[in-house]
């Protein structure tokens, strides 16, 4: 769900930094579609919640 809507937003990757946090296989998918949106491996921050209760 997060990736499908990430393609639609207008980002200025230049001067933009993604925060992901979740679980870990939602973190994965996510970092697929920045990495091909165009965002460096050095613009993406992550941490990994096994536990959420959100």
């Amino acid at each position: 769900m997060v990736g499908s809507l990430l393609p639609k937003i207008d980002i200025d990757i230049e001067n933009t930094v993604a925060f992901v946090c979740g679980p870990p296989i939602m973190i994965h998918f996510v970092i697929l579609d920045l990495l091909r949106m165009g965002f460096g491996e050095n613009k993406i921050i992550t941490t990994m919640e096994r536990r959420m209760e959100c």
